[in-house]
Protein backbone atom coordinates (compact mmCIF):
# COMPACT_ATOMS: atom_id res chain seq x y z
CA UNK A 1 0.00 0.00 0.00
CA UNK A 2 3.07 2.29 1.10
CA UNK A 3 4.78 1.62 -2.22
CA UNK A 4 1.40 2.47 -4.41
CA UNK A 5 1.06 5.85 -2.73
CA UNK A 6 5.01 6.61 -2.85
CA UNK A 7 4.82 5.80 -6.34
CA UNK A 8 1.30 7.59 -7.13
CA UNK A 9 3.46 10.65 -5.92
CA UNK A 10 6.36 10.42 -7.31
CA UNK A 11 3.79 10.59 -10.97
CA UNK A 12 2.45 13.13 -9.66
CA UNK A 13 5.46 15.75 -8.64
CA UNK A 14 6.56 14.53 -12.69
CA UNK A 15 3.90 15.15 -13.81
CA UNK A 16 3.41 18.66 -11.67
CA UNK A 17 7.43 19.36 -12.80
CA UNK A 18 6.57 18.62 -16.39
CA UNK A 19 3.55 21.15 -16.13
CA UNK A 20 5.73 24.27 -14.80
CA UNK A 21 7.80 23.50 -17.45
CA UNK A 22 5.10 23.51 -20.24
CA UNK A 23 3.73 27.02 -18.22
CA UNK A 24 7.49 28.28 -18.19
CA UNK A 25 7.76 27.78 -22.05
CA UNK A 26 4.06 29.20 -22.55
CA UNK A 27 5.55 32.28 -20.91
CA UNK A 28 8.26 32.68 -22.61
CA UNK A 29 6.46 32.34 -25.64
CA UNK A 30 3.79 34.63 -24.90
CA UNK A 31 6.61 37.27 -23.88
CA UNK A 32 8.27 36.66 -27.20
CA UNK A 33 5.42 37.39 -28.90
CA UNK A 34 4.32 40.49 -27.26
CA UNK A 35 8.38 41.51 -27.99
CA UNK A 36 7.64 40.93 -32.08
CA UNK A 37 3.94 42.66 -31.66
CA UNK A 38 5.35 45.59 -29.89
CA UNK A 39 8.04 45.99 -32.86
CA UNK A 40 5.58 45.47 -35.54
CA UNK A 41 3.20 48.12 -34.13
CA UNK A 42 6.51 50.67 -34.44
CA UNK A 43 7.14 49.80 -37.65
CA UNK A 44 6.05 52.38 -40.51
CA UNK A 45 2.82 51.02 -42.55
CA UNK A 46 3.90 51.09 -46.33
CA UNK A 47 0.81 52.09 -48.56
CA UNK A 48 1.25 50.58 -52.50
CA UNK A 49 -0.96 51.74 -55.25
CA UNK A 50 -2.20 49.75 -57.69
CA UNK A 51 0.64 48.90 -59.70
CA UNK A 52 0.35 47.75 -63.61
CA UNK A 53 3.28 45.91 -65.02
CA UNK A 54 3.34 46.16 -69.77
CA UNK A 55 5.07 43.27 -71.07
CA UNK A 56 4.83 44.45 -74.73
CA UNK A 57 0.73 43.81 -74.85
CA UNK A 58 0.21 41.82 -71.62
CA UNK A 59 -1.12 43.90 -69.14
CA UNK A 60 -1.48 42.72 -65.58
CA UNK A 61 -3.90 44.47 -63.52
CA UNK A 62 -3.44 42.48 -60.21
CA UNK A 63 -0.88 40.28 -58.34
CA UNK A 64 -2.16 38.06 -56.53
CA UNK A 65 -1.30 34.33 -55.27
CA UNK A 66 -0.80 31.90 -52.82
CA UNK A 67 2.50 29.79 -51.13
CA UNK A 68 1.58 26.78 -53.06
CA UNK A 69 2.57 23.33 -51.96
CA UNK A 70 6.22 21.82 -53.29
CA UNK A 71 6.88 25.52 -54.60
CA UNK A 72 10.05 27.08 -53.40
CA UNK A 73 11.41 30.57 -54.37
CA UNK A 74 14.57 29.27 -56.31
CA UNK A 75 11.47 27.31 -58.82
CA UNK A 76 10.17 31.09 -59.36
CA UNK A 77 13.81 31.72 -61.91
CA UNK A 78 12.97 29.15 -63.85
CA UNK A 79 8.81 30.14 -64.76
CA UNK A 80 8.18 30.78 -68.31
CA UNK A 81 4.94 29.96 -68.44
CA UNK A 82 1.72 32.80 -67.55
CA UNK A 83 -1.91 31.81 -67.17
CA UNK A 84 -4.46 34.04 -69.71
CA UNK A 85 -7.74 33.43 -68.81
CA UNK A 86 -8.77 29.85 -70.25
CA UNK A 87 -5.82 29.15 -72.12
CA UNK A 88 -1.63 29.05 -71.32
CA UNK A 89 0.74 30.80 -72.86
CA UNK A 90 4.17 28.68 -72.37
CA UNK A 91 7.51 29.53 -74.58
CA UNK A 92 5.67 32.03 -76.35
CA UNK A 93 2.89 30.42 -77.86
CA UNK A 94 -1.07 29.28 -76.30
CA UNK A 95 -2.68 26.26 -76.27
CA UNK A 96 -5.08 25.76 -79.12
CA UNK A 97 -8.58 26.33 -78.28
CA UNK A 98 -9.33 22.97 -78.73
CA UNK A 99 -7.04 21.69 -76.07
CA UNK A 100 -9.06 24.21 -73.45
CA UNK A 101 -11.93 21.60 -73.19
CA UNK A 102 -9.68 18.67 -72.26
CA UNK A 103 -7.65 20.81 -69.89
CA UNK A 104 -10.34 22.09 -67.78
CA UNK A 105 -11.73 18.16 -68.01
CA UNK A 106 -7.78 17.06 -66.74
CA UNK A 107 -7.65 20.02 -63.88
CA UNK A 108 -11.65 18.85 -62.76
CA UNK A 109 -10.45 14.86 -62.28
CA UNK A 110 -7.08 15.77 -60.49
CA UNK A 111 -8.74 18.12 -58.04
CA UNK A 112 -11.27 15.51 -57.74
CA UNK A 113 -9.09 12.77 -56.90
CA UNK A 114 -6.55 14.88 -54.85
CA UNK A 115 -9.75 16.01 -52.76
CA UNK A 116 -10.33 12.01 -51.94
CA UNK A 117 -6.87 11.53 -51.35
CA UNK A 118 -6.73 14.63 -48.66
CA UNK A 119 -9.87 13.39 -46.91
CA UNK A 120 -9.54 9.85 -46.90
CA UNK A 121 -5.45 9.36 -46.82
CA UNK A 122 -4.03 12.34 -45.42
CA UNK A 123 -4.82 11.42 -41.74
CA UNK A 124 -3.97 7.97 -41.65
CA UNK A 125 -0.65 9.48 -43.38
CA UNK A 126 -0.50 12.35 -40.65
CA UNK A 127 -1.34 9.61 -37.84
CA UNK A 128 2.01 7.58 -39.24
CA UNK A 129 3.90 10.44 -39.63
CA UNK A 130 3.09 11.96 -35.89
CA UNK A 131 4.05 8.33 -34.92
CA UNK A 132 7.55 8.41 -36.51
CA UNK A 133 8.28 11.61 -35.17
CA UNK A 134 6.89 11.15 -31.98
CA UNK A 135 4.50 14.28 -31.66
CA UNK A 136 1.37 14.13 -30.36
CA UNK A 137 -1.43 15.50 -33.15
CA UNK A 138 -4.96 15.83 -32.21
CA UNK A 139 -7.94 16.37 -34.65
CA UNK A 140 -7.72 20.11 -34.94
CA UNK A 141 -4.50 19.65 -35.92
CA UNK A 142 -5.55 16.98 -38.69
CA UNK A 143 -8.46 19.58 -39.93
CA UNK A 144 -5.63 22.29 -40.14
CA UNK A 145 -3.62 20.85 -42.52
CA UNK A 146 -6.49 19.45 -44.45
CA UNK A 147 -7.85 22.51 -45.03
CA UNK A 148 -4.60 24.15 -45.73
CA UNK A 149 -3.65 21.94 -48.09
CA UNK A 150 -7.59 22.02 -50.31
CA UNK A 151 -6.81 25.91 -50.11
CA UNK A 152 -3.93 25.61 -52.43
CA UNK A 153 -4.76 22.66 -54.38
CA UNK A 154 -5.92 24.85 -57.28
CA UNK A 155 -2.79 26.27 -58.11
CA UNK A 156 -0.58 23.28 -57.39
CA UNK A 157 -2.52 21.55 -60.17
CA UNK A 158 -2.98 24.73 -62.62
CA UNK A 159 1.06 24.41 -61.75
CA UNK A 160 1.75 21.25 -63.28
CA UNK A 161 -0.98 21.48 -65.93
CA UNK A 162 0.62 24.42 -66.92
CA UNK A 163 4.36 22.83 -66.76
CA UNK A 164 3.09 20.28 -69.86
CA UNK A 165 3.59 20.63 -73.56
CA UNK A 166 0.83 20.39 -75.69
CA UNK A 167 1.33 17.29 -77.30
CA UNK A 168 0.77 15.36 -73.70
CA UNK A 169 -2.95 17.50 -73.82
CA UNK A 170 -4.17 14.55 -76.09
CA UNK A 171 -7.43 12.45 -75.43
CA UNK A 172 -4.75 9.34 -75.91
CA UNK A 173 -2.18 11.00 -73.19
CA UNK A 174 -4.56 12.65 -70.90
CA UNK A 175 -5.08 9.69 -68.08
CA UNK A 176 -0.97 9.28 -68.13
CA UNK A 177 -0.44 13.18 -67.58
CA UNK A 178 -3.08 12.53 -64.76
CA UNK A 179 -1.61 9.78 -62.96
CA UNK A 180 1.92 11.60 -63.63
CA UNK A 181 0.76 14.61 -62.28
CA UNK A 182 -1.66 13.13 -58.96
CA UNK A 183 1.66 11.48 -58.36
CA UNK A 184 3.87 14.47 -57.74
CA UNK A 185 0.79 16.40 -56.08
CA UNK A 186 0.98 13.36 -53.39
CA UNK A 187 4.43 13.48 -53.21
CA UNK A 188 4.45 17.29 -52.40
CA UNK A 189 2.25 16.49 -49.64
CA UNK A 190 3.70 13.97 -48.37
CA UNK A 191 7.00 16.21 -48.03
CA UNK A 192 5.08 19.10 -46.94
CA UNK A 193 3.18 17.07 -43.92
CA UNK A 194 6.56 15.06 -42.91
CA UNK A 195 8.60 18.80 -42.71
CA UNK A 196 5.38 20.48 -41.03
CA UNK A 197 5.69 17.51 -38.33
CA UNK A 198 9.25 17.00 -37.89
CA UNK A 199 9.52 21.08 -37.39
CA UNK A 200 6.69 21.03 -34.65
CA UNK A 201 8.31 20.80 -31.06
CA UNK A 202 8.18 17.75 -29.36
Amino acid sequence: MHSELYAYACQMQAYLQAQERKIASLEQQIAELQKALVDLKNKPMVNVEKIEYKFDQLKVETLDGTLNIGLNPTDLQNIDEFAVGKSTIQNGSLYPEDLVPLRNSLFNALKSETETYIQEKVPVLINELSQQFQRNLDSTYIQFIQQDLLKQLDSRIDHYISQSSPEDLTVAKKDILREKIYSMITTDISQAISTFIMNLPS
